[in-house]
Order: C-alpha cells, then structure tokens, then sequence
C-alpha cells in the first residue's frame, strides 16, 4: 500500500478547527495549546510529521482544503 508524507505547520496554525470538522476521526485541537494534533504523528521544530496510506488519504485532504492557513501538506 502506498505512503504518504504528512507535514504540518503548527507555528501557522491558530486552532480554528475546520480540520477537526473536516475530519475528527485524525485530527484533534490540543488542550493544551488549543492546536493541530494528531495521534502517532511526531512533534519536532514546531511540526508535526507523519506518514499516512490510502484508506487516510481522502480524509487527510479534506482536512488540508479546509485550513484556512494551509498548514497541511501532503507529499504525494
């Protein structure tokens, strides 16, 4: 099964939620900073990195058209 790479901006994002909306099965608001996270994804340098197959991949670009602040970026 193809992987794709997953990398995420948190210093861009500002919490508003449209990718928990767009998809609350991966993606969550931290409560402790109110912003991105996602389970199994690692947190370096202000970035979250992690990669996702297929069967992820419709639900992780829904959740990257949403942001306002194109914060996600999926490495196809």
């Amino acid at each position: 099964m193809k992987k794709y790479k997953v990398i995420i901006d948190k210093k861009k994002c500002f919490g508003c939620g449209t990718c928990q909306l767009a998809s609350e099965k991966y993606f969550k608001l931290s409560d402790q900073d109110g912003l991105i996270t996602i389970d199994n994804f690692e947190e370096k340098n202000g970035q979250l990195n992690g990669e996702i197959n297929e069967n992820e991949l419709a639900d992780f670009e829904k959740a990257a058209q949403s942001c306002p602040e194109g914060v996600i970026k999926i490495q196809k």
